[in-house]
């Protein structure tokens, strides 16, 4: 009993370091507060596509089901000065809150936001009079899912084709397209060719360019094929996964050139 209790102990706080030691590795990390509905549904679709996270919730049930998906999280209070220094929110990229209370979420904004006013606050809120609060407390963007749920169910009503079209876009819908988006660095082979010329490639013809944000915030909808692609440019691209990823390639991702052999 006392080998068990021992080993028990060793293998919790052998769990306990490699948790600290991954959570100590992260850059440019989001943070999730909260692991309920949306806390759950943002971590499976961050994983997926491989974005780097770590998640705070006090509930034992919750980090429970942390475990079992191996993420990389923390059981406390996710107000916490202290907790929210030790999930490295100086050095995140984004904090999302999505705690069950709109006053616990507008303290969350606010604390997050001084400890670290440059990073991206995205809260949620459950009222539409919450949002004005959190935009006040630091946040960056608010989201209210009641309200975005209504907006959805009208759009069936009132759009079914295009609330259809936009339900098919995603991994989940078993509908071969996808909806995403890169950055034309400079290196790119592209940079200072058209629209067409980065859509006519025969390995990604089946990928369109819907829309272009320019370094300067100017967006183009639907880009004419003579737009010229510019160094920092966002391309908004639809299309089967298969045919992104060859648009990543050959059009972003710079081009590897193998070394000469004598």
């Amino acid at each position: 009993m006392i080998q068990a209790i021992f080993e028990g102990q060793f293998d919790r706080a052998m769990g306990e370091r490699r948790m600290s030691k991954g959570i100590n590795k992260l850059e440019k990390h989001v943070i999730i507060c909260g692991f309920g509905r949306i806390g759950q549904n943002l971590a499976h679709r961050l994983s997926r596509h491989g974005v780097p996270f770590v998640v705070i919730d006090a509930s034992a049930e919750s980090a429970l089901e942390l475990k079992l998906h191996k993420y990389l999280h923390v059981e406390a209070d996710a107000t916490d000065e202290e907790v929210l220094k030790s999930v490295g929110i100086d050095r995140a990229k984004s904090i999302v809150i999505a705690l069950s209370s709109d006053a616990d979420n507008v303290f969350l904004t606010l604390t997050a936001h001084n400890l670290n006013p440059e990073i991206e606050v995205i809260a949620r809120g459950e009222h539409p009079r919450t949002e004005k609060k959190l935009l006040q407390a630091g946040a960056t963007q608010v989201v209210l899912p009641a309200v975005i749920g209504a907006e959805r169910m009208a759009d069936i009503i009132i759009r079914p084709e295009a609330s259809n079209l936009l339900r098919c876009v995603g991994h989940e819908s078993g509908v071969n397209a996808e909806l995403e988006e890169f950055e034309f660095t400079a290196d790119s082979p592209y940079v200072g060719r058209t629209v067409r010329e980065a859509e006519d490639l025969p390995s990604t013809e089946g990928v369109m360019i819907v829309a272009l944000k320019r370094q300067g915030g100017e967006h183009l909808f639907n880009p004419k094929d003579e737009v010229i692609i510019e160094a920092g440019d966002v391309a908004i691209l639809m299309g089967p996964e298969a045919d992104i990823e060859q648009f990543y390639t050959s059009c972003i991702e710079p081009q590897k050139r193998e070394p000469a052999t004598v």
